[in-house]
């Protein structure tokens, strides 16, 4: 095949491109391929070709020359002078990117037509494309579905990011826009602070340093910071530097990219070799500080001897802040990647690492029997008045400077350093604890077990040994920042609450929930979707993973994992890997609390990978198969994950996956809104879930009534929707003044819930809207599907008399309720619907289903779902037992009445009465 070449005036003799092997060209015919259709429709009809985007260097294909009327040779030109620019980029970063050297070229053609809308491709081109993909290279063969699947539904930006391996960050933030997403990072970075995280983290300290000098023993004054990614971790810490003296050091590996951008000069002088000792590393570091933060002081003052002492924090703070280029990439050495640092930032910290290392060496000089003893250590400090001079008084000055208040070193990824610097980095501070000197470690990629090890596999005797403690972490920073804030606010409340079911479906409504992060790219879905699903998988899926599985699950059925030995590190993994956020850590055994919090966008980006489509069974829903299964196979019947007590989990595994096939066959209406988070209608949501001959039976229900006619089933809920991606969950029982605005919030974010343990008559709601899906949203169009599990063989009745639904007394009357009985424990038995009407509440329809598998539910008939959810069934609903009975009757006030605590009670009374009578 043929390879580009670049112009001979752009190919010196020593370039290193012609140390590279040659790249050939899979693309020769592409020219022609695309030139023989005069882009046309799969109609036949000549399509228009549409103006390339900012990737193309607004080249306009319409206006193209006479000679090449389609303008398809102009693009063509265009992509091979894009391709020689990244070849020579790739050289000079002297890392290859690409899956295969032959997919090189075609990667950045596919580049240029991402821009195209519509697609300049009719569905027979498509598949030439793909077909000669997988006939030029055997590895891209894993991909083809993915990739003709994405290109079908126009999603370019998908299309082209799964020929980029995870470890080519120069290149995948090329595609991705990066002046865009840096500016919009930066000016998320610059608004108001919102939330009660900063107020909590300076109330701990300032409590900690209150009680420093008391009985309590605590280790020192360093506070680990924990959260899974995006919760604003290092968000909340540049706040606290616009109040109290700070410095920070991100201490990002070398070709690690983040915002902000790392100190590269920082992190070398730590992880430097040829000074031996640890802790001289970290005592100059900090006694530098001391010197440079008390000399640009002076300077400040004596320029403007007016200036306070909040001013000079608030300049402080500012002269290290990110800053904003003007969304274009600095020309930086490979190792930096994308840089964001003031300039003032860079040579202050360039000069600050200069400092150090002259402090280290007069170190070694002037101590040099202590430097290599070994001995080296805060009481060292204390004993030796020289080394008090050199390393205390500097940063001691500085906080006196600032009357004594907390001064505050932030190490940003912290866990990129070895263990034997976070052991100094958190021993050292001891040597300071008559000052009010602090130190935050936090890290994007938590490592929670290295940053928080249990307690007694901490390096420190007197940590493992009880004789001092760690300071707990800081776990409070929370989600839904942007929707509180607006809810907060009286004007924007009104705006949110009067959004339409339609307004729903947006990138700008979905991104407002869950963690800051997702704000970044509230604009663009397709950007927003992948952006999650690489914050929720890094790499690629892979049907093996335990922790992929869970984290998949975890998102639209709400698994939790069982508090123990056995789950620790799923756990760990879960919130370091997959977005699961800390609630509580036990420092002693290492266990922790945690929560997958209700993310609808998150949820959307995991529907898209459970849904994926197999080229060869279109019906295969591969994903979500192998997902069921891991789970049930590895982490329910390893008792990893909690299965629930009577068959809730199974029944919410069904009821998504019904929604989901349900909505898999309504096409977007319209494009730019989430392709998984859309309402679908009540009435196909429950032709998807339900028996063909039970559903055709609901259909002709018409219930009597003695004063009114009622609708029938179908006329009833012919107009209602739901809006459900995911079930999140409560632990507190529904209180039925509140119901019905719970009902609107959770329609807000696109959820079902799981109620509490407990909770009398139901055990899950799906909120329905009766109104115009344009209009403005009207609480008198809202009501609900109530669930009710149950897992007995023997049956039950369902029960909608007015006290079973006392909760939900505030919907409006004219709005009526469906309420669902699974009777999961039972087999199959006709489906059998039921009415009750009121005078002062709204009307109740029942449906009572008996069975489990695709006899009662439709949606398991499915390719590969009938196949993999018995097993599922089996760890979720345990048989019935004598001996579980006997088990549970040691819980005697579980039982009400006597008949329950004493078995027999009743036939013995009845006896007595007999002999009586006699």
């Amino acid at each position: 095949m043929e390879r580009i070449k670049r112009p001979a005036s752009q190919e010196p003799e020593d370039s290193p491109s012609k140390k590279q092997p040659s790249l050939p060209n899979p693309m020769t015919n592409l020219s022609q391929m695309l030139a023989s259709s005069s882009a046309r429709a799969p109609g036949g009809a000549p399509r228009p070709l549409p103006s390339i985007d900012s990737m193309s260097s607004g080249i306009n294909v319409t206006s193209a020359s006479r000679n090449d009327p389609s303008g398809v040779q102009q693009l063509i030109d265009k992509s091979n002078h894009i391709t020689q620019d990244w070849e020579r980029k790739l050289s000079d970063f002297k890392f290859r990117p690409l899956r295969e050297d032959s997919v090189f070229p075609i990667t950045h053609r596919l580049t240029i037509i991402s821009g195209m809308r519509p697609s300049p491709f009719s569905d027979q081109q498509l598949d030439q494309i793909t077909t000669l993909l997988e006939n030029e290279s055997q590895n891209l063969t894993p991909i083809k579905s993915q990739l003709r699947d994405r290109f079908l539904v126009n999603d370019w930006y998908g299309a082209t990011m799964l020929f980029l391996n995870p470890s080519a960050p120069m290149l995948e933030r090329e595609i991705l826009g990066v002046g865009e997403t840096v500016t919009k990072l930066y000016t998320c970075w610059n608004d108001d602070y919102q939330g009660e995280a900063l107020a909590g983290l300076m109330k701990t300290i300032c409590g900690y340093e209150e009680r420093w000098n008391t009985r309590e023993r605590f280790y020192s004054k360093c506070i680990n910071i924990f959260q899974s990614s995006g919760m604003g971790k290092s968000r909340l810490c540049n706040e606290l530097g616009k109040h109290w003296l700070q410095c920070s050091f991100v201490l990002r590996k070398a070709g690690e990219n983040g915002y902000p951008s790392g100190d590269p000069e920082i992190y070398k002088f730590l992880m430097d070799e040829t000074i031996i000792s640890n802790t001289a590393k970290i005592l100059s570091l900090y006694a530098a500080v001391g010197e440079m933060g008390q000399k640009w002081t002076d300077d400040k003052r004596a320029a403007c001897p007016d200036i306070t002492l909040d001013a000079l924090i608030r300049l402080w703070h500012q002269i290290l802040q990110p800053v904003d280029r003007g969304g274009k990439m600095s020309p930086l050495p490979e190792e930096q990647g994308l840089e964001t640092r003031s300039k003032e930032r860079m040579e202050m910290y360039k000069q600050l690492v200069l400092r150090a290392r002259e402090l280290c060496t007069e170190l070694s000089q002037r101590w040099h029997s202590t430097y290599y003893n070994g001995a080296f250590d805060e009481a060292v400090i204390e004993s030796d008045e020289g080394l008090r001079r050199l390393f205390y008084v500097p940063i001691c000055k500085l906080i006196e400077t600032y009357e004594m208040r907390p001064f505050v070193l932030v190490f940003d990824e912290a866990a990129n350093l070895n263990d034997r610097l976070l052991y100094w980095l958190r021993r050292l501070p001891m040597a300071f604890y008559r000052l009010p000197l602090w130190s935050l470690f936090l890290s994007t990629n938590n490592k929670i077990d290295k940053l928080f090890p249990q307690s007694q596999n901490d390096p420190s005797e007197r940590l493992s040994g009880g004789a001092l403690r760690r300071l707990d972490p800081i776990l409070g920073l929370p989600v839904d920042v942007e929707e509180t804030t607006r809810m907060v606010n009286l004007e924007t409340r009104i705006q949110e609450l009067r959004k339409s079911m339609s307004e729903f479906q947006t990138p700008q409504h979905v991104c407002m929930f869950g963690r800051p992060l997702w704000k970044v790219h509230g604009e663009s879905y397709q950007k927003a979707v992948r952006f999650a699903q690489r914050k929720l998988l890094p790499g690629t899926y892979s049907p093996a993973s335990n922790d992929q599985a869970f984290a998949l699950l975890a998102n639209r059925i709400n698994l939790d994992p069982i508090v123990g030995p056995s789950s620790v590190e799923l756990v760990r993994n879960a919130v370091n890997s997959h977005l699961r956020v800390v609630l509580y850590i036990d420092e002693k055994l290492g266990i922790m609390q945690t929560l997958t919090p209700s993310e609808p966008l998150v949820s959307d980006a995991a529907t898209e990978v459970l849904m994926a489509r197999s080229e060869a069974q279109d019906d295969f829903p591969r994903n979500w198969v192998s997902c069921i299964e891991g789970v049930a196979k590895n982490l329910l019947s390893t008792r990893i994950v909690d299965a629930g007590s009577h068959g809730e989990l199974y029944a919410r595994l069904v009821l998504i996956l019904a929604r989901d096939f349900t909505l898999s066959s309504i096409p977007p209406t319209r494009l730019g809104i989430c392709t998984w988070t859309r309402p679908i209608k009540v009435l196909e949501f429950l032709h998807t879930l339900i028996a063909v001959d039970d559903y055709k039976l609901l259909m002709d229900y018409t219930p009597t009534a003695r004063t009114q006619k009622p609708l029938s089933f179908a006329e009833a809920f012919k107009a209602a929707y739901i809006n459900m991606n995911h079930f999140t969950k409560t632990d507190v029982f529904l209180q039925p003044g509140k119901t019905h605005e719970m009902l609107h919030d959770l329609l807000r974010r696109s959820a079902g819930l799981q109620l509490a343990h407990g909770q009398p008559a139901w055990d899950a709601v799906i909120p329905i809207y009766f109104g115009d899906l344009d209009a403005p949203f009207e609480m008198k169009q809202i009501s609900a599907i109530v669930i009710q599990v149950k897992n007995k063989v023997s049956s039950s009745v369902l029960e909608i008399g007015p006290e079973k639904l006392n909760d939900f007394k505030y919907i409006p009357r004219n709005k009526p309720l469906l309420a669902i009985l699974l009777e999961l424990g039972r087999p199959y038995a006709p489906l059998a619907p039921t009415y009750k009407a009121y005078k002062s509440r709204p009307p109740c329809y029942g449906i009572g289903l008996s069975g489990k598998d695709q006899d009662t539910f439709a949606v398991l008939n499915h390719t590969g779902l009938k196949e993999v959810c018995p097993a599922f069934v089996r760890q979720v609903m345990p048989k019935d037992s004598v001996n579980a009975e006997v088990s549970k009757r040691n819980i005697r006030f579980n039982y009400m009445d006597r008949e329950g605590r004493y078995p027999g009670y009743m036939n013995a009374a009845a006896s007595v009465c007999i002999e009586e009578t006699e």
